[in-house]
């Protein structure tokens, strides 16, 4: 597969890249993707079982990217990383945005 660079928008998270190019990527820089149930587990929490990552609280757009934003675009990477958007486990970016490919492939 060929990766998208897209180095004219370096802040804006890669989209329209399929699991085959998200593998390619993740293997070149030394890397994996998650598993769904890696995934999974980091987006609700683990046991506490969230609704969100950051909790049971509803998207704001002070802690996440979503469809009803004002732009109708995605948002630059790095946004929402104040702690209000933050997972139980410190990760950011775990909903909102984009779609997000995990190593656990569907068929």
């Amino acid at each position: 597969g060929k990766l998208d660079v897209r180095s004219e928008l370096p802040d804006l998270p890669v989209v329209s890249v399929n699991w085959y190019d998200s593998m390619l990527y993740a293997t070149t820089y030394g890397c994996t993707l998650p598993t769904m149930a890696e995934w999974t587990f980091a987006a609700v929490g683990g046991s506490e079982n969230r609704t969100y990552p950051w909790g049971n609280k509803e998207p704001t757009h002070d802690i996440c990217c979503f469809w009803s934003n004002e732009q109708k675009t995605t948002g630059p990477v790095g946004v929402y990383t104040m702690p209000g958007g933050a997972g139980r486990f410190g990760h950011q970016h775990l909903a909102g945005n984009v779609w997000c490919w995990t190593s656990t492939k569907k068929t």
